[in-house]
């Protein structure tokens, strides 16, 4: 299987799923000389309700739930890398318009 059917099958299997909870992602696969490719999936919109990071000005802190959710969605890529046989390189990050949101205990 090459990396553009593989990423069909990530996309038919995740999207649906990520779209009910709220969430919007987007794959891109890109051909390697050396692997099978890479795979890069980007989180564009969260939840009004999901916290993502833990600081306003700081983009590389996450919260429990976000590094949850990124290693839930990382799990079920690599079983199905396993049951494709395929070897491509993730990466997995979050789009940089997702907004602060303040978490309702730090305002009491």
């Amino acid at each position: 299987m090459d990396n553009a059917a593989f990423g069909r099958v990530v996309r038919s299997e995740l999207t649906p799923i990520m779209k009910h909870s709220g969430f919007n992602i987007s794959i891109t696969t890109q051909k390697s000389y050396y692997g099978d490719g890479e795979m890069s999936l980007m989180i564009k919109k969260v939840p009004s309700n999901f916290q993502v990071f833990l600081e306003e000005y700081n983009r590389w802190d996450f919260t429990e739930n976000a590094e949850k959710l990124v290693e839930t969605i990382r799990g079920r890529i690599n079983k199905l890398m396993s049951k494709h046989q395929v070897d491509v390189k993730l990466s997995i990050n979050w789009d940089g318009s997702i907004k602060y949101i303040k978490n309702k205990k730090e305002e009491n």
